[in-house]
């Protein structure tokens, strides 16, 4: 109904300080109060009772497949199953089919992706095809207004090339994203490198295939003083090269992704497709280090690499399968889950500030540390990911009203019926997970309730 008044009450409000007690006022495309108490006097109003009310999520890496293959997925499936995960933006990747590395391309494609229901911006290409010798015409584009440059799907192997692309992109302001992997240590390479490979006689890739090109990238940027963004870490020294050279105030943001937070390359023992990703899933050993630097706030954003693909692309034998998993839906309640799984770490338990108490926390059923946790996940789907594609959000007056309600103590089961892509290479199937988004607006507009799509 036009000008109606919505309030949101008894909640966890995501703020950069933590998680809070508030109420949300809602009108029209805005926000127009937040404070500890509303009155909702001819309002209408959402009980968020035993949740919490986070920014909706950005998503800094997804694949659309548009163009070039709406068997995997269309623009109406994507923006369905982005609504559901709770996301108010996507970014889509430029590996398609023709690569986006031109104005022509680019405009084009980004003419149709507004007709979606959801923000869904277009990246552009490093090089021309991808193929890692020629640079796009960067000014060009930017004048068009792409912001953001990835060949993802393929690292740029060639240090002169990844040289001018920083150069181009401290001149012209915009940020310049890497898939880090070494083309020499990935070839034919289908899994991690470890004992996993080993016992079922795949080549693996190492680590270092990734963390020597993250190391390599952050010369460059040292010499150059562009922006350099690090698409899905999965090595543990990526994120101490990252984490050191933040620290150098060099401008480097980095993402992970909720599959290589969760998942470990254990679950490949029965050749099982659905787990074929790359970068590959690690270590079980890894895994738990990159969980443990997420919730010490390594990344700045978690990335879900939705990767649709058909059926028959990944009914292969494994070294000829697709990679990739679908994720959009599922990257809230798997990032929680994972984040779930760890004791308390004695820093953690220390926390004694307020707004992680056990008053507060027992409000929505969890332990003091898991909500100190919970604050660091939301930061990162919402404002962090945010940052990193030069936005800013929050939860404040006169502020877009685009804003989610999860409930953290819900569990559910992975079922691919469930899913509103076209492909099912999901990689939850069976699994409980943790955390459900239940409700949601984009632009203060009502289009999730009780899980389901509202408009």
């Amino acid at each position: 109904m036009s000008g109606e008044k919505v309030v949101v009450k008894g909640g966890l409000v995501l703020k950069p300080a933590g998680l809070f007690a508030l109420d949300i006022a809602i009108e029209g495309e805005v926000i127009t109060e937040v404070s500890p108490a509303i009155d909702a006097f001819g309002s209408r109003v959402i009980d968020a009772t035993g949740c919490v009310v986070s920014t909706s999520f950005y998503d800094t890496h997804t694949h659309s497949r548009y163009p070039g293959d709406s068997e995997a997925e269309t623009i109406d499936t994507l923006s369905e199953q982005g609504l559901l995960g709770g996301y108010q933006y996507l970014l889509a990747m430029a590996n398609t089919e023709p690569t986006i590395d031109s104005v022509s391309i680019w405009k084009a494609v980004r003419e149709e992706l507004r007709k979606a229901p959801i923000e869904v911006d277009q990246a552009a290409s490093i090089t021309l095809g991808r193929k890692g010798e020629r640079l796009v015409d960067f000014v060009s584009l930017v004048q068009a207004g792409a912001s953001f440059f990835t060949d993802d799907g393929t690292g740029v192997g060639s240090t002169k090339i990844m040289y001018e692309a920083l150069k181009m992109s401290e001149l012209l302001g915009v940020t310049v994203a890497q898939h880090a992997q070494d083309p020499y240590l990935f070839e034919g390479a289908s899994m991690n490198l470890g004992a996993t490979s080993v016992r079922l006689g795949l080549i693996g890739e190492p680590e270092a295939s990734e963390s020597s090109m993250v190391a390599r990238d952050i010369e460059l940027l040292k010499a150059t003083g562009g922006r350099l963004h690090v698409l899905h870490v999965s090595a543990r020294e990526s994120i101490n090269l990252i984490r050191m050279a933040r620290n150098e105030g060099l401008r480097i943001s980095a993402e992970v992704t909720p599959h290589h937070l969760l998942l470990d390359d254990s679950l490949l023992c029965n050749f099982d497709t659905s787990f074929k990703v790359n970068p590959p899933l690690r270590s079980k050993s890894t895994q738990m280090a990159i969980v443990a630097s997420a919730i010490r706030g390594d990344f700045d954003a978690i990335a879900t690499d939705h990767a649709p693909h058909p059926y028959h692309s990944k009914q292969r034998p494994f070294s000829q399968a697709s990679f990739g998993m679908i994720g959009l839906q599922s990257a809230f309640s798997a990032s929680w889950t994972a984040f779930s799984e760890p004791p308390a770490s004695p820093t953690e338990t220390a926390i004694a500030t307020d707004h992680w108490s056990h008053r507060v926390a027992d409000r929505i059923g969890l332990e003091p540390y898991e909500l100190q946790r919970l604050h660091r996940l939301l930061e990162m789907m919402g404002p962090g990911a945010a940052r990193v594609v030069g936005r800013r959000i929050g939860i404040e007056p006169d502020m877009q009203a685009s804003i989610v309600i999860c409930d953290p103590t819900a569990q559910s089961v992975g079922k691919i019926e469930d899913i509103a892509s076209n492909s099912t290479n999901f990689p939850y199937e069976g699994r409980t997970l943790r955390g459900k988004v239940v409700a949601g607006f984009v632009r203060g507009k009502e289009i999730l309730k009780e899980g389901k799509l509202w408009f």
